[in-house]
């Protein structure tokens, strides 16, 4: 993994992924990726029956990792404000809605 900062140096690290993937693994693949700072890596839990009955368990910060595996999980997370954990539930209901509706729609066809 390379984090190129500025445009100058973005063709020379190219090229370096390129030959150390095709060292490493015999192809030249490489993805690019826009780089987050800080990241927060927050999951939504949700249970549902084909009544389209929904719930959720509400969110669990997974953010404390050690070479992309989690270490602690814990809720309620800290990193999200009242309005965002709020818009969390709303999407919760939005899902909801979708899924019944198209759980509907194919038990009628």
């Amino acid at each position: 993994m390379r984090i190129v900062r500025d445009e100058a140096h973005l063709l020379s690290e190219f090229r370096s992924a390129r030959n150390e993937a095709k060292k490493a693994f015999g192809i030249e693949d490489v993805f690019i990726e826009k780089f987050l700072e800080n990241p927060k890596h927050i999951e939504v839990q949700i249970l549902g029956d084909t009544h389209g009955n929904i719930v959720h368990l509400y969110e669990r910060d997974c953010s404390i990792q050690r070479r992309h595996q989690k270490l602690i999980e814990f809720t309620p997370s800290i990193a999200l404000s009242k309005d965002k954990r709020q818009a969390f539930v709303m999407m919760l209901f939005e899902f909801q809605e979708q899924s019944t509706t198209k759980m509907q729609a194919q038990s009628s066809s």
